[in-house]
């Protein structure tokens, strides 16, 4: 059961993204260049990949270690929970896994994802929140700039990412290596 909800809007905009996908020869990753020209305000732009893995337990890249947490966020007395909750942080990589198979996800720029509890293995990961510029000083007042619109980013944007199907866990699949080599580009130097 959910507490809050979410929903989406009956009005629908065009938004151009398209996407590369290159899988090199020996690899056994996919690597994916994502490019979106943001034209719409007020929305979450998300990936989501049916991972088939069927688990509980999402394995992402912290500040100093890797973060385990339940796919769905803690309840209340009832057995209920806030939607919002569902959705938690990542530096790098998130990784999925059943104990035998795992599917993960290496990035250089995605910070959240939302592992959800279905058949399919549902591995959600947030682009971007285009959301208004509002400054929150206390509960009870807001200074709303309605004539901003830097929070709503406006411009064309490229994401990098690796899917990674794996055996094992987040340490057999090697993902800080993999994180690493997408994130810290080799300069050669003379």
């Amino acid at each position: 059961a959910v507490r809050g909800e979410s929903k989406r809007s009956t009005q629908t905009e065009k938004m151009p993204v398209t996407v590369y996908y290159t899988l090199q020869k020996g690899s056994d990753q996919v690597d994916v260049r994502l490019e979106v020209e943001n034209t719409v305000k007020d929305h979450r732009f998300r990936v989501l990949f049916d991972s088939g893995v069927q688990g509980n337990t999402a394995y992402a890249q912290g500040h100093f270690n890797v973060d385990e947490r339940p796919y769905l966020p803690l309840k209340d007395q009832e057995g209920k929970y806030y939607n919002e909750l569902a959705t938690q942080p990542m530096q790098n990589f998130i990784d999925l896994t059943d104990g035998t198979n795992g599917f993960a996800i290496v990035s250089d720029s995605m910070i959240e994802y939302e592992a959800m509890a279905n058949q399919e293995g549902t591995l959600a990961l947030t682009l971007f929140r285009a959301v208004q510029n509002i400054i929150c000083t206390e509960m009870r007042s807001g200074g709303v700039f309605p004539n901003q619109d830097g929070g709503q980013s406006l411009r064309r944007m490229t994401y990098r990412y690796a899917i990674c199907p794996h055996k094992g866990d987040y340490n057999d699949a090697q993902l800080y290596r993999r994180a690493d080599a997408l994130n810290v580009v080799l300069k050669p130097i003379q």
